[in-house]
C-alpha cells in the first residue's frame, strides 16, 4: 500500500510494526476506496483475527461444558474431551486463518466481486452441510409458515448462507476502532443457538454456527492480533519449526486418532461440539470372530426359510372382536410412574389399572418413522430397504418388500383400518401397509389434529356392524413443541398437558364403545412410539439417542377378557404384530423378529428367544436378560456398555473397563446385525434423520 512508508515502519519497534501498517493501510483504503489488494501486514493481522476467533469460541465451549455439563465418571475423560475439542477449534482456526490471508492477498480486488464470491461460497457450503440438518425443521414447520418443505428448506439454507456471507464481509472490512459490543453480542447469540441444536445428528449446523461465531469475534481482536502478529516470539524461527507442527499434529489427533469410548460419548452428550469433524476410519473396535461362540438362538440366524410360528391354542378374543391400537407420540413410560404425572392422563390410567401393563416395554427406535415401521413389519431398521426419491430429502420405505401384519389380517377377513395423522403414514410411504383403508386428505393439511383423528375413529366405530375389526391410530398432538399444552409453563409441563389433551380423545373413544354396548368385545392397546428427553444425558427432544428415556414406553392392553396384571418381563413393540396376529388366531411369519405376548396376557409363563433391539441414526442397541445394554455408534465409532440393574439411568459407561474385542454383549449385537442387515444390490442402511 502506498500509504505506508517503509522508512517509518523500520523506525517502529517490532511489536508495533504491524499495528502501524494495519491502521495506515486500512484508513488509506477506506479514504480512497482503493481496489488494491491488502498489504501483507493487514492480511497477516486478518489471519490472526480469524484464528483467534476460533480459539476463543473453543475456549468458551470448554467453560460452558464445565459449568453446565454433568461430570463424567473419570476426570481423564473430561480432560481428553477438552483436548479433542480444543484441538479441532485450533486446527480450524489455523486453516481458516490461512484462507483469510490468501483471500486478502490474492482475492478479487473489487469489493462487490468479493462480496459475490463470498456469498456464492456460503451458498455452496450451506447446501452441502445444512440441507440434511435443516430438513427435519422444514418438515415440522412448513405448515406454520405456509410453505412446502422443499421451499422452506431452500429458504432456511439461503438465509443462513446470506447471514454468514454478511458476517464474513463485515469481518473483512471492519475497522479497529469499531465498537465491539455488536459483534460480540451476535457471537453470544450464535453460541446460545449452537448449544440448543441437537448434538447427535446436526454436525453441519454446529459447524456453521461455530464458524459464524468465530467470524463475529474476529474483528474485535484487531488490536490484539496486530500486536501478536508483530511479536518476535510469534515470528521466531523456532515457532515455525516447532509450534506449528505440534499444532498440526494436535489437530490431526483430534479428528483422526481413535479415542476412548467414554471420551466420544462425553463429547457427543454436549451440544455445540464439532462431532462431524472425525475422519471415517475403520471401526475402532472389531469384535473378534474367534471369541464368538456358536449361536443356537433362531433369532440370530437367517429366518427367511423358517416355518411360521403357530398361534396360541386358545383364542383370547371373540370372533367379532374390536381391537383399537392407539399410538401416542413421545409417551414416556415413567409418565405413569408417579401419581402427579399420571393425573394428566386419567382415562389411560384407568385402562392401565384394569388391564395388563407391560412395565419394561421398549420401542425399536427413538423416531416415529422407525418405530411405526418396526411395529408394522416386525423388523428393524437395518433389515428394511430405505430409499430416497430424487425430489425428496428423506428416506422412506416406498420400495421395501417387508411383510406387514395388516396384510395377513386382511387376508383372514379382519376389517383393518389405519387412520394416519400425517401424509407420510399412508401406505405409499411404506410405514403402514396392508390395511383395508389407509388414506389421508392432503388437500386439507399435512397433519391431522387429535380431534380429526378421533372423529375418524368414531365414524369407523359407528359404521362397524359385525366381524372382527382392527383400528390403528396415531396421535401427534403430544409431539414437540407441545402446542396442545398451552403457551405458558416449562417444557415438561407443556408436554404433560399435551398428553392430557390426547387422554381426552381416548376418553371419547372409550365412552363411545361403552355407549354402543361393545365394551365386552373391545380390546384397547395403548402405547407410545418413543419417549422424550428432558435433560437426561444433556439431551432434549427425541430421535438423537438410544437411551431408555427415549426407548422405554408404556404398553397397555385392556379388555374384558384380561385380568389386571403388571408384567416386568422386557418386551418390544416389534412384539405387537405377532400379538395382533395371535389374537386373531393367525400364525406369525418367520420374518417377524418379535414374539406374541398372548401367553403373558393369559397369565402363562413364557420364554422369549428374540432379543430386544433398537436402532436410529446408525446407532444400534441391544438389551440382555442379565441387565446389560450395549449401544454401538457406527458414525462416531464408539461403544457404550451399561449395567441397567445398578445403573438404570445409563450414566456409567463400562466400555473402557473391558476388552471389547471379546465382550460377549458386543459380540452378540455384532453377530445379530451381521445376519440381519439388508445388503441387496450393494445397499447399505442410510442415515435417516
Amino acid at each position: 500500500m502506498e500509504g505506508i512508508s517503509p522508512a517509518s515502519l523500520a523506525l517502529c519497534e517490532p511489536k508495533l510494526e504491524l499495528v502501524s501498517a494495519f491502521v495506515s493501510a486500512t484508513e488509506h483504503e477506506a479514504r480512497a476506496n482503493s481496489p488494491a489488494r491488502a498489504h501483507p501486514a493487514v492480511a497477516k493481522v486478518g489471519a490472526w483475527c480469524v484464528a483467534g476467533g476460533w480459539l476463543l469460541i473453543g475456549l468458551s465451549k470448554l467453560v460452558l461444558v464445565n459449568t453446565f455439563g454433568a461430570a463424567p465418571h473419570r476426570l481423564s475423560t473430561r480432560l481428553l474431551h477438552h483436548g479433542v475439542e480444543l484441538g479441532r477449534h485450533v486446527g480450524l482456526g489455523m486453516a481458516f486463518g490461512v484462507v483469510a490471508y490468501v483471500w486478502l492477498r490474492v482475492g478479487p480486488r473489487s469489493r462487490r466481486l468479493r462480496a459475490c464470491a463470498v456469498t456464492v461460497l456460503a451458498l455452496v457450503l450451506g447446501t452441502l452441510f445444512l440441507s440434511s440438518d435443516l430438513s427435519g425443521l422444514a418438515e415440522r414447520t412448513a405448515d406454520v409458515v405456509g410453505l412446502s418443505p422443499p421451499r422452506l428448506l431452500a429458504s432456511l439454507v439461503l438465509g443462513v448462507a446470506l447471514v454468514l456471507a454478511a458476517l464474513v464481509e463485515f469481518a473483512l472490512h471492519a475497522r479497529l476502532g469499531y465498537w465491539p459490543l455488536l459483534p460480540l453480542g451476535a457471537a453470544v447469540v450464535l453460541q446460545y443457538l449452537d448449544s440448543t441444536v441437537s448434538p447427535m445428528a446436526n454436525s453441519g449446523a454446529h459447524f456453521f454456527l461455530s464458524w459464524m461465531s468465530a467470524v463475529c469475534v474476529a474483528p474485535c481482536l484487531g488490536p490484539l492480533a496486530a500486536r501478536w502478529a508483530g511479536s518476535p516470539w510469534v515470528n521466531g524461527r523456532w515457532v515455525r519449526f516447532a509450534v506449528w507442527p505440534v499444532v498440526g499434529l494436535w489437530f490431526f489427533w483430534s479428528v483422526a486418532a481413535p479415542q476412548r469410548h467414554s471420551v466420544q460419548i462425553d463429547i457427543a452428550r454436549w451440544p455445540a461440539n464439532l462431532m462431524g469433524m472425525r475422519l471415517n476410519l475403520p471401526f475402532a473396535v472389531t469384535p473378534s470372530r474367534a471369541g464368538r461362540t456358536d449361536v443356537t438362538n433362531p433369532f440370530f440366524a437367517d429366518r427367511s426359510r423358517l416355518p411360521h410360528l403357530p398361534p396360541s391354542a386358545r383364542r383370547l378374543l371373540p370372533a367379532d372382536a374390536i381391537v383399537v391400537v392407539i399410538s401416542i407420540d413421545s409417551l414416556r413410560a415413567d409418565v405413569f410412574g408417579s401419581a402427579e404425572q399420571a393425573a394428566y392422563m386419567p382415562t389411560v390410567s384407568r385402562l392401565r389399572a384394569a388391564g395388563v401393563s407391560f412395565e419394561a416395554a421398549r420401542a425399536p427406535g427413538s423416531q416415529t418413522v422407525v418405530a411405526l415401521a418396526g411395529i408394522s413389519t416386525g423388523t428393524y431398521f437395518s433389515q428394511q430397504y430405505w430409499t430416497r426419491e430424487p425430489d425428496d430429502y428423506e428416506y422412506w420405505l416406498a420400495h421395501d418388500k417387508s411383510r406387514h401384519f395388516a396384510t395377513d389380517l386382511v387376508q383372514a377377513g379382519v376389517n383393518a383400518l389405519a387412520l394416519p395423522a400425517a401424509h407420510w403414514m399412508q401406505a405409499d410411504w411404506g410405514l403402514l401397509r396392508g390395511f383395508h383403508r389407509n388414506e389421508f386428505d392432503e388437500s386439507l393439511a399435512r397433519w391431522s389434529t387429535g380431534e380429526e383423528v378421533t372423529q375418524r375413529l368414531l365414524e369407523a366405530l359407528d359404521s362397524h356392524r359385525a366381524g372382527p375389526t382392527l383400528l390403528f391410530a396415531h396421535y401427534l398432538d403430544s409431539h414437540a413443541p407441545f402446542v396442545r399444552g398451552g403457551e405458558h409453563g416449562s417444557p415438561k409441563e407443556l408436554y404433560l398437558r399435551s398428553l392430557g389433551f390426547v387422554d381426552q380423545q381416548v376418553a371419547q373413544l372409550v365412552a363411545t364403545v361403552e355407549a354402543q354396548g361393545a365394551r365386552q368385545r373391545t380390546l384397547f392397546i395403548i402405547t407410545g412410539d418413543h419417549g422424550e428427553a428432558f435433560g437426561e444425558h444433556n439431551m432434549y427432544f427425541h430421535g438423537n439417542t438410544l437411551y431408555d428415556e427415549l426407548l422405554r414406553v408404556p404398553l397397555i392392553v385392556s379388555g374384558a377378557q384380561l385380568a389386571p396384571a403388571r408384567i416386568h418381563t422386557p418386551v418390544s413393540l416389534v412384539d405387537l404384530g405377532p400379538t395382533l396376529l395371535d389374537l386373531h388366531g393367525l400364525p406369525t411369519p418367520a420374518s417377524f423378529m418379535g414374539q406374541s405376548l398372548v401367553p403373558l396376557l393369559e397369565g402363562r409363563a413364557m420364554v422369549f428367544e428374540r432379543p430386544i433391539v433398537a436402532e436410529g441414526l446408525l446407532r444400534q442397541a441391544m438389551v440382555f436378560d442379565d441387565g446389560y445394554k450395549v449401544i454401538r455408534n457406527q458414525r462416531e465409532q464408539s461403544v457404550e456398555l451399561y449395567n441397567l440393574s445398578v445403573d438404570p439411568g445409563e450414566n456409567h459407561n463400562l466400555s473402557d473397563d473391558v476388552d471389547l474385542s471379546v465382550e460377549e454383549h458386543l459380540l452378540a449385537l455384532d453377530f445379530f446385525f451381521e445376519v440381519h442387515t439388508q445388503r441387496s444390490h450393494g445397499y447399505r442402511p442410510p442415515l435417516r434423520k
